[in-house]
């Protein structure tokens, strides 16, 4: 079996299959066994060679593997696609992956016990109509100042969290990952902001002047009120089982009471 995405792994891992992987993508490092499977290539850029030396019987996938569902196809290996998009969908695919590596029971287990832990959280008593926060998945850091941002949607991975932790997308509109400019900020007005980092260990700057950046808007709430988040680590902008952790952070954020 080959995996075409970190979370795939993840997934396979912890559903108790993570033997039956002959590869995954360079960027697939979490549980670190995963570091020593062969690497078939990125994410988008997958080797096919490799694949096919690797020999697979299936190679899971996710929906914007386009070109590889073809290429696949071409060379007669067969495949199957997970929709990891949201909480539902993540908690669908646990429970699919583990039925395609031949352990449906632990899927379900493991899927049942994540939809668990969502609904302790959601249901924690909470205080106050629901923040509205943006959720900043990529600008140029470390400038002293916020001039463009990259923001998720609603719909999105990081959207649907941030719903279940109780708070509110000061961005309503359908797109999944519009950019912001300094007067789109102003004009959603935040009273949460949220960073997610995934390299923020590598950088060379400091939780600290992340959020300095954003002294340029004095006035926005979440800046006067010094409520800045940033969340660093690989696994923020993975959507698999470890997301539950970011959940939780996040809601701890939202109502520090």
């Amino acid at each position: 079996m080959v995996s075409l995405a970190p979370n795939i792994t993840e997934i396979i891992y912890a559903v108790g299959a993570g033997n039956l992987l002959v590869g995954n993508t360079r960027y697939c490092k979490f549980p670190p066994e995963a570091r020593s499977v062969p690497k078939i290539g990125g994410y988008y850029d997958p080797s096919y060679e490799r694949i096919v030396a690797a020999r697979p019987d299936l190679v899971i996938l996710l929906p914007e593997h386009i070109e590889a569902r073809q290429r696949l196809d071409e060379l007669g290996i067969a495949w199957a696609e997970v929709r990891c998009e949201g909480l539902d969908g993540l908690l669908d695919s646990v429970a699919k992956i583990g039925a395609i590596c031949g352990r449906p029971d632990e899927g379900s287990r493991v899927a049942s016990a994540m939809r668990r832990t969502i609904g302790e959280i959601r249901s924690r008593p909470r205080h106050g109509p629901p923040p509205r926060a943006i959720l900043c998945v990529g600008r140029g850091m470390g400038a002293g100042a916020v001039s463009e941002v990259y923001i998720a949607g609603p719909d999105t991975f990081h959207g649907t969290l941030l719903t279940a932790a109780g708070g509110t997308n000061a961005y309503s509109g359908r797109l999944r990952f519009p950019l912001l400019s300094q007067e789109g900020i102003l004009s959603l007005n935040p009273e949460v902001i949220f960073e997610f980092v995934p390299d923020l260990a590598e950088q060379t700057m400091s939780e600290d002047d992340i959020k300095a950046d954003w002294r340029r808007f004095p006035r926005v709430p979440a800046v006067a009120s010094g409520r800045i988040h940033v969340f660093g680590g690989e696994h923020v902008a993975i959507p698999g089982p470890r997301c539950i952790a970011l959940l939780d952070a996040m809601q701890r954020a939202l109502y520090p009471e």
